[in-house]
């Protein structure tokens, strides 16, 4: 809220700023040009708590109908933690994982299904894909590189 007081006293006193610098200008052209530059000033003193925002923030996302917040949530939080509990599963096993990448669908019911895994480790196949059979993951979604 402070910030939002300290950027309207800041529009205020620009906005006093150019009315006493257009009652200064001579008539005619520089008087024109005066204005315009004022007026181009005062849309960057109104802009600038704009210039920065973190254009990537979920707070900026419209809330309607269009978005389920819940969902995306929920989505993140299991994707994190499947991720965590695959590195753990694998690092039980002498395998060191430098990378994963998991993609995961709502089936009928609307669960969480993991649809496709790719791990990037220098480890062979035939000793990531025991361990993730372990964990219930098919091998048919598995992708493993280096």
């Amino acid at each position: 809220m402070e910030k939002i007081s300290l950027w309207g006293a800041a529009v205020c006193m620009f906005s006093v700023i150019i009315v006493l610098f257009k009652a200064m200008f001579p008539k005619g052209n520089i008087k024109k040009t005066g204005e315009t530059v004022m007026v181009l000033l005062m849309l960057l003193v109104m802009l600038q708590p704009f210039a920065k925002m973190d254009l990537n923030a979920e707070t900026l996302v419209p809330k309607d109908d269009l978005f389920n917040y819940e969902a995306i949530q929920e989505t993140t939080v299991y994707n994190s933690a499947l991720e965590q509990v695959i590195c753990e599963a694998l690092l039980q096993h002498n395998i060191q994982v430098d990378d994963i990448q998991l993609q995961t669908n709502r089936d009928n019911e609307q669960y969480l299904v993991l649809t496709e895994l790719k791990i990037k480790t220098e480890a062979d196949a035939t000793e990531v894909l025991p361990c993730l059979e372990e964990l219930g993951i098919p091998k048919e979604i598995v992708e493993i590189g280096a």
